[in-house]
């Protein structure tokens, strides 16, 4: 056993007992935390008076999490799903991991990625939401050029800093000599 707290879920506490997972087999790189990929969560929930297990009891709790954020009913869910790594539209800007994408049919096809283990709403993303987010991606970050490489891609983010930089001091200069002459 690695962590125990006490959850309420629709009114009723269970004890949340987490055991220790397994070690990877090889590190993983200090600066991959963008690669990084967990094990799915393992949590058991022990009604805290009873003592029975609850069956499911990590989707069980995450659609109540979901339900309770989105305070919308259980059977509008249409989907969830368990995330263990950052990819697609939960990128990394999101910091947690495992968690839980729940989805329902409004709202633009609303989704709620929740953790379980802290009880924390981790994000909420909707398909105009997800437009911005790959525009910002695709354009701000260059991942245009990912079929280059991250080189090609570094190098063009960096080419156009610069430009954007000799822009400002060219732009600086010209004001400067336009309104300081002597």
């Amino acid at each position: 056993i690695s962590n125990v707290q006490l959850v309420k879920i629709e009114g009723v506490n269970y004890w949340q007992v987490f055991t220790a997972s397994e070690k990877p087999t090889k590190p993983q790189r200090k600066d991959a935390m963008k690669d990084k990929v967990v094990p799915p969560p393992n949590a058991v929930y022990v009604h805290a008076s009873t003592y029975q297990i609850l069956p499911q009891g990590e989707l069980v709790y995450a659609k109540y999490l979901a339900r309770y954020y989105s305070m919308q009913p259980l059977d509008k869910i249409t989907a969830i799903d368990t995330i263990t790594k950052f990819a697609g539209e939960y990128g990394f800007i999101n910091k947690r991991l495992p968690v839980f994408k729940v989805q329902y049919a409004h709202n633009n096809a609303e989704r709620y990625y929740v953790e379980t283990s802290t009880g924390a709403l981790a994000a909420i993303i909707n398909d105009i939401d997800l437009v911005d987010g790959y525009s910002f991606s695709i354009l701000h970050k260059h991942h245009f050029l990912d079929a280059g490489g991250k080189a090609l891609r570094d190098f063009s983010t960096m080419f156009w800093a610069a430009a954007q930089i000799a822009m400002v001091a060219i732009g600086l200069w010209y004001w400067q000599k336009k309104y300081f002459r002597k």
